[in-house]
């Protein structure tokens, strides 16, 4: 059993974010989040059931097991990110052509960036091969989401993007554990040996806390959207002219007769 090898602290902080996670997704699996956030929905499902298994996992199995879970949760993590950039960009087709472009441009920056952090750790890591190749490719993988959840706050807000509640409550989760742990996997090889035990407790410290914000932000209902007024029909009415308008004057669309 694995939780026999590990400090009466790390057992703590395996425990605590195995409830939590556990308690993350029956919020999330009872409530709409389910059907307007599937990825997210996965992913909170998938920790909550891959975590308990770890712990009681025999240590011969541990390595390999966590290697697969990794993995598969860097995926889902993509996987809810572009999720967030459909509820706050919409539809891909409904965005002009430079937008997508341009973000892909800056994430295409983020993943070169993310390798190179990975070759950086994996030289100086003091671990066996195996475990600093999983280590680095961890810590390479949290810079590259850190960095491309970063670009889609920026650059939504550049082109003038409104965020909901919903997509906020869980950026501010990803920001939190994405942010902290991509800083702590640079410093535990940087750090005098006796740090590196801090270093990892703040990692494991954000986690904890994304979930319990996850747990009381997103079991609270949204607010009732504001009624439409005749001031907003307006100006829905003035842009669907100007765009109808423009649509005319390249061809798009045919004159009435």
């Amino acid at each position: 059993m694995t939780l026999t090898h590990l400090s009466p602290v790390d057992v703590y902080f395996w425990v605590a974010t195995a409830f939590w996670q556990i308690v993350v997704a029956v919020v999330v699996l009872r409530s709409a989040l389910r059907r307007a956030y599937p990825a997210f929905s996965s992913f909170a499902s998938f920790a909550a059931i891959t975590t308990p298994i770890l712990m009681v996992a025999p240590g011969g199995f541990y390595f390999l097991g966590y290697t697969i879970v990794s993995a598969a949760t860097c995926v889902l993590l993509w996987a809810v990110l572009f999720e967030l950039y459909c509820r706050v960009c919409g539809p891909h087709f409904s965005l002009p052509a430079w937008v997508p472009r341009t973000m892909a441009s800056w994430l295409a920056v983020a993943i070169c960036v993310s390798v190179a952090a990975t070759c950086a750790l994996y030289t100086v890591r003091r671990l066996p091969k195996r475990a600093a190749v999983l280590a680095a490719a961890q810590g390479g993988m949290l810079m590259a989401l850190f960095l491309a959840l970063l670009i889609l706050l920026l650059y939504s807000r550049y082109i003038g993007m409104e965020w909901k509640i919903r997509p906020k409550q869980i950026v501010v989760g990803l920001a939190l554990y994405f942010s902290v742990n991509a800083i702590a996997s640079f410093l535990l090889n940087h750090v005098p040996t006796p740090a590196t035990i801090l270093v990892d407790y703040a990692g494991q410290s954000a986690l904890l806390l994304s979930l319990i914000w996850w747990t009381f932000t997103l079991s609270r209902r949204e607010p009732a959207p504001e009624p439409v007024t005749q001031e907003m029909m307006d100006t829905i009415l003035a842009f669907h002219r100007e765009t109808m308008e423009a649509a005319k004057s390249v061809g798009l669309v045919r004159p009435a007769e």
